[in-house]
């Protein structure tokens, strides 16, 4: 059999019972993206603060684990990776609710 494609859509949805915190990911802004040395990451809600942040890989792997203090943003140092798609997972301080969007290093 030659010729088989597939095409799939997949889809996620975080449900926490509260609307603000479920509208947090389009709130997450990662500035420049893609980026090639710094990179500024900034929550812009009052409603959720930063414990940690980690970059993950394209397999999965923790590539960097930053700890935070309460703070809705900080900015990270980036020239050391090498080019790719990257994951950066923002983790809250008192839900520990977490949030993953995709950073791409030229």
């Amino acid at each position: 059999m030659s010729g088989l494609y597939c095409n799939f859509l997949i889809s996620t949805t975080l449900t926490t019972g509260y609307p603000e915190i479920e509208n947090l990911s389009k709130d997450l802004l990662i500035l420049p993206n893609p980026a090639t040395a710094d990179v500024s990451i900034t929550l812009n809600t009052a409603l959720f603060e930063l414990r940690k942040l980690e970059i993950r890989n394209y397999l999965g792997q923790i590539i960097l684990v930053k700890e935070l203090t309460g703070q809705n943003s900080t900015s990270l140092d980036v020239h050391q990776l090498n080019s790719g798609i990257y994951f950066i997972t923002i983790v809250g301080k008192v839900s520990g609710e977490s949030f993953t969007k995709k950073l791409v290093i030229n």
